[in-house]
């Protein structure tokens, strides 16, 4: 008990420096937003933070609170040190040792319809800044698969939960940083890359506060919308992916199915991609992508 109690507290720490870093070098408009205002708005990531020494998923946690809890606090954050069940999208089995940062997050989901769809690609930017911070050029591959060298070094899951008529965000963040990664897997560490291990907390810390950051802009950005505005989200998801301009496999199940070769030629001010095929253009909004370049 003591272990994790340290453990909690190793973390809740790297994260308050790193986001304390964060707020002062930030410009006092981020995207053209009031600095305070997106940090307070992004305050409530790990505002309730759990460390566990293994879990089957960190998920399921977050839903047994939500369930247990009619005031469970928006960002209670779960993180893992080894997961035995972790998920992937469709249900693949996702490798997750001691080693790699594994952790879920909970976001009240009041979502509007303009904005939804942004929530996963600014999550994939969030992780994307958060390991440039430690020197390696990551980029975000449609939706939020973030790579390096054409490896996959993080991933992302984002499942729904309805409770008590309340309905919420459960997104599932795994990232290679110290982890072993089996020979015949296309995947990457930050250990592999930098030669070197990461404390783990400092790791976290500095996702953490990257996700306080673009959770606080999607939310102010939000308000904004209700109000006339544009978005800033096709400029932000511009700065960390390479996937416009690719040629790319796309389909449902692409572990299943051939898919098909298509163009990227943008992603539109829905999050879509609008792909071009036999000089046709058209949008795809749900599904999974293969770089072919």
């Amino acid at each position: 008990m003591a272990h994790l109690k340290g453990l909690v507290a190793d973390f809740t720490k790297a994260y308050h420096r790193a986001l304390a870093d964060l707020k002062e070098k930030e410009p006092s408009l981020i995207f053209g937003l009031p600095k305070e205002e997106v940090f307070r708005r992004g305050a409530i990531i790990a505002s309730d933070l759990q460390v566990y020494p293994e879990l089957e998923r960190a998920t399921e946690i977050l839903r047994r609170l939500i369930a247990r809890n009619p005031s469970f606090k928006e960002g209670t954050t779960v993180v893992a040190l080894r997961l035995t069940g972790a998920k992937g999208r469709l249900g693949r089995a996702w490798f997750a040792p001691p080693g790699g940062l594994w952790f879920s997050l909970a976001l009240y989901d009041d979502f509007g319809p303009e904005t939804r769809a942004w929530l996963p690609l600014l999550i994939g930017c969030a992780l994307a800044e958060g390991v440039r911070f430690f020197g390696v050029p990551a980029g975000v591959k449609w939706v939020n698969d973030l790579l390096v060298a054409g490896k996959k070094l993080a991933g992302v899951l984002t499942e729904q939960e309805v409770c008590r008529g309340e309905r919420w965000s459960l997104v599932g963040i795994g990232l290679n940083v110290n982890n072993p990664l089996p020979p015949d897997l296309p995947a990457i560490s930050l250990r592999e890359i930098l030669g070197h291990p990461l404390p783990l907390p400092e790791v976290f810390g500095r996702v953490a506060a990257c996700l306080a950051k673009y959770y606080g802009i999607f939310r102010a950005a939000e308000v904004r919308c209700l109000a006339g505005e544009s978005l800033p989200f096709k400029r932000i998801f511009s700065l960390f992916s390479d996937t416009p301009g690719r040629t790319v496999v796309f389909g449902q199940d692409l572990q299943q199915e051939a898919g098909e070769i298509a163009q990227v030629l943008e992603i539109d001010e829905k999050g879509r991609l609008v792909l071009q095929k036999e000089g046709m253009r058209f949008f795809f909004s749900g599904g999974e992508i293969l770089y072919l370049d």
